[in-house]
């Protein structure tokens, strides 16, 4: 089912639903991204293509690296890898890291000792409660920092 995704389409919806947010008349102005595995590439690709999001918090997911246009990159971002993972690996990780890097882009990168999808406690095979908790108190206090 991921390789059938129409990326397009998905960011797409991904931008109306920031769009929608934004016009919420409780809305301070400002919206976030995050996503888990696919969602996690899906939250870094929409960084690279939409410029509503004042922060981005993706899990442990990677999108095509050199179809990504990650000179639009406009907000900070908080990323989170295991590393034990075959998919998003750490050092498609630290690719998209050092390329924002070297376009003055800001972006922290945590690798936790754990397995891929390490934050999803309904597959109690891979998942860490220490890892999880970590990555969510960074992710949710990164968070509060860039959207009040």
């Amino acid at each position: 089912m991921m390789q059938a995704l129409d990326w397009t389409k998905a960011i797409g919806y991904i931008d109306g639903a920031a769009k929608f947010a934004l016009e919420n008349p409780r809305s301070n102005g400002k919206v976030g991204i995050m996503g888990f595995c696919m969602g996690g590439a899906l939250t870094f690709a929409s960084a690279a293509q939409l410029p509503e999001f004042s922060a981005v918090v993706p899990f442990y997911g990677l999108p095509p690296f050199d179809k990504t246009p990650w000179e639009n990159v406009r907000a900070p971002i908080q990323a989170h890898f295991a590393k034990i993972d075959q998919w998003a690996t750490t050092a498609g990780g630290n690719q998209i890291k050092d390329k924002l890097t070297s376009l003055g882009k800001s972006m922290e990168l945590y690798v936790y000792d754990a397995e891929h999808a390490f934050a999803n406690d309904t597959r109690p095979e891979v998942h860490n409660p220490a890892a999880t908790k970590q990555a969510w108190d960074r992710a949710t206090t990164f968070l509060h920092a860039h959207l009040g």
